[in-house]
């Protein structure tokens, strides 16, 4: 009775289960497993080995039957069987030696088809692509909204979030920074960059628009967008759950205009109490406000930013960071020629300078 029980339970199993010798000579298997590997019919002597393709026989007795037979149990070991179409279906497969006191009954192996899985996790990666490259474009097009009242040039953000990458991908290459620079965190660094001058919305447009220096009221005004940007990331932090992304941009948006020697705005950090999202931006957005500057006449060559920054190293700019640009100064050249703005827009650009002149 218990046998007959037993029975219907392996004829029942939706994977394919078998019963084999450790030779590979099957015992017994479920109908499922005889549909898909002998078409319904299980021939007499029919072997397991049959359906591993050849090359891999080798790998199946030695790897998984003798040591199943040794008493290991395994799970999963992979591989890739043939169906009775000649089919190729990459299986994982469980396996136990079964006994009966100290007789040897047989080894069982539970087969299960993972290409359905494959299918669904390739399905689902595209999904999650898919929607990470919405969530880009939406972030990338916030920004841009606020660079409208800012008049910034028009790949500012495409410029300052690849400066930003290139400055953690060659910090994280050295142990001290390996765990904390992690490949998610740069991801999340590259999408939070462009949102450090999100609370420029909240400066009045003659200060974001004014060309010659601004007075100390004016200045005032203007170091606020610090903490309008940061407190705007905040209300959107509220309606998520632990965003990786909007804690970095929210630290960039807040700390970016802090100084390595203590000197900067709004709460005048000082060295790694400022994080180290905001540090990176620092030299990025330096390099970038000095080669990029609006007008042509204020802008400096890549060599000209280099020395600046390399001036201010352990008073404005974190060392290691500096050190990082030097090792990818080539890089951030070329980007900013890349990505250099049109010629259409120089010119509307020299426009805007000549009528802020006059």
């Amino acid at each position: 009775y218990s046998e007959h029980r037993f029975q219907l339970l392996y004829e029942a199993i939706v994977d394919d289960v078998v019963l084999v010798t450790v030779q590979g000579r099957i015992l017994q298997a479920n109908p499922s497993f005889i549909d898909h590997y002998f078409n319904g019919i299980l021939p007499p002597q029919a072997s397991f080995l049959e359906i591993v393709r050849p090359r891999d026989r080798a790998r199946v007795a030695t790897e998984l039957l003798q040591p199943l037979y040794r008493g290991t149990a395994l799970s999963p070991w992979c591989t890739t069987l043939l169906s009775a179409q000649h089919h190729e279906i990459n299986v994982e497969i469980s396996g136990a030696l079964l006994l009966r006191g100290d007789q040897k009954l047989g080894l069982q192996l539970v087969l299960r088809d993972t290409s359905i899985r494959q299918e669904l996790e390739r399905k689902l990666m595209a999904s999650l692509n898919r929607v990470r490259q919405t969530e880009n474009a939406a972030i990338l097009a916030l920004a841009k909204l606020s660079e409208y009242r800012d008049v910034t040039p028009g790949n500012h953000l495409e410029r300052i979030r690849e400066y930003c990458r290139l400055l953690a991908e060659e910090l994280a290459r050295q142990p001290q920074y390996a765990t904390e620079l992690s490949p998610h965190f740069i991801q999340n660094l590259y999408q939070g960059a462009v949102l450090h001058d999100i609370g420029k919305v909240a400066v009045p447009d003659e200060i974001l628009a004014k060309q010659t220096p601004l007075n100390p009221e004016e200045e005032a005004l203007m170091q606020l967008h610090t903490g309008k940007g940061g407190d705007v990331i905040s209300t959107m932090m509220e309606g998520t759950r632990c965003s990786g992304f909007l804690n970095v941009a929210h630290n960039i948006a807040y700390f970016h205009h802090e100084r390595w020697d203590g000197q900067g705005y709004p709460q005048r950090l000082h060295g790694t109490a400022i994080p180290i999202e905001a540090r990176i931006m620092a030299v990025a957005d330096a390099y970038e406000e000095m080669t990029a500057a609006l007008c042509p006449e204020q802008r400096v060559t890549h060599a000209q930013a280099m020395q600046t920054i390399i001036e201010a190293v352990g008073t404005r700019f974190d060392p290691a960071i500096v050190d990082a640009l030097l090792l990818v100064q080539d890089s951030f050249n070329w980007i900013r020629q890349s990505l250099a703005e049109p010629e259409s827009l120089s010119s509307l650009v020299s426009v805007h300078c000549t009528d802020q002149a006059k």
